[in-house]
């Protein structure tokens, strides 16, 4: 780590100051991202990288700072944090969240958070994210304190479109979007029903059936969306036709293992038949899931946030963190290229001069791959 001084010439006019008037010009210097603090764009970016990528606690980098003789607290170190993400990374999460609702097709999960200030014992973060052929890639994170449909419902707002989920009701609540539930929570649940079961027989039927439909999947990944709609109504619509026969064929109880997969299946058996409908849908929501495990990492190393403050900033972080690897930059020059150029904007809120600060811009693909 090294210390970067800008000197700042100031220059008097001496006739305008023969003439009463005191006119003194100063240079120009760039503009901090924290002013009247060692908080630089570099720092920034370190931090941030070390909290988020490398899922250090605030207590564990004062210490490693301190090493390089830089004696920060860790209480500064969170105040830095939450600062810079508000005043500078916020904007470019609402302008990604802008592009995430134009997309037709959508993937959604939430996980639990502990949250000290807040009286409940479990908080949510939450990811809405792109598919992973999209032309622009973008995964976002949002801090909430319920897990109720409120939080999809004021996200998502007005979006019309296909959403990968699991069954969880909370989705189910939204009027405009077709929900594309998932197989691989399906085929765990008879998974789970096999190992209860001393004769597993009809659980293993229900893991196949899963598995014919995966298999085609596989087959299928290379394909353009309209050849995977055409093959999959060729060979994976008789096996679901079959699937839905079967479970409707016998009785078992309802509060067993297998009694609960069943139920899952009839319940929700149109969710689980939508895939057929675009070839850009997937047949499970494992890109969610994958999407969102970083933030359970975190929260084995950190283990809570202090404040809501904290917790939704986290969120931020984590959002561009994601969403700069899946457009192949480095999330570490991405932070220090935004806390550089974004102090010295004139007008933040200008949505066309932000443009030019996601991650799939020329420039910023330039100088942050």
């Amino acid at each position: 780590m090294y210390k970067k001084v800008y000197y700042q010439h100031a220059c008097e006019c001496p006739s305008c100051k023969r003439d009463g008037e005191d006119v003194i010009k100063k240079a120009p210097v760039p503009k901090q991202p924290i002013t009247h603090s060692p908080a630089s764009p570099s720092v920034l970016a370190q931090l941030l990288h070390q909290k988020i990528e490398m899922s250090l606690p605030f207590y564990r980098q004062e210490k490693e700072w301190l090493t390089y003789g830089l004696k920060v607290p860790r209480r500064t170190l969170a105040n830095w944090f939450i600062t810079g993400t508000e005043k500078w990374l916020m904007p470019i999460w609402q302008q990604l969240r802008e592009h995430l609702l134009k997309e037709k097709i959508l993937h959604a999960d939430e996980t639990y958070y502990r949250l000290l200030s807040s009286d409940k014992q479990k908080t949510y973060y939450w990811l809405f994210r792109t598919i992973q052929q999209a032309k622009q890639l973008i995964v976002l994170f949002q801090h909430n304190l319920t897990r109720s449909s409120t939080v999809p419902e004021t996200f998502l707002g007005d979006y019309e479109g296909f959403l990968h989920c699991d069954a969880y009701s909370a989705y189910g609540t939204l009027e405009k979007v077709t929900l594309v539930n998932c197989w691989a929570h399906l085929r765990r649940k008879f998974i789970e029903a096999k190992g209860t079961l001393s004769k597993s027989a009809k659980a293993e039927e229900g893991i196949e059936f899963c598995d014919a439909l995966f298999r085609i999947e596989r087959e299928i990944q290379d394909l353009p969306p309209e050849k995977k709609y055409q093959v999959r109504n060729e060979k994976s619509k008789p096996i679901l036709d079959s699937f839905r026969q079967w479970i409707s064929s016998f009785h078992v109880l309802s509060g067993s293992k297998l009694g609960e997969a069943i139920g899952y299946a009839l319940n929700h058996r149109t969710g689980f038949m939508i895939f057929l409908l675009d070839g850009r849908c997937a047949i499970s929501n494992n890109l969610a899931e994958r999407s969102i495990r970083p933030t359970t990492i975190g929260r084995k190393n950190w283990h809570f946030s202090v404040s809501q403050r904290g917790a939704i900033a986290n969120g931020i972080v984590y959002s561009l963190v994601e969403t700069a690897k899946a457009n192949g930059i480095n999330p570490t020059k991405y932070f220090e290229f935004l806390f550089e150029k974004l102090p010295n904007l004139d007008n933040l809120s200008d949505s066309v001069v932000l443009e030019g600060y996601l991650p799939w811009s020329d420039h910023v693909q330039l100088i942050c791959k």
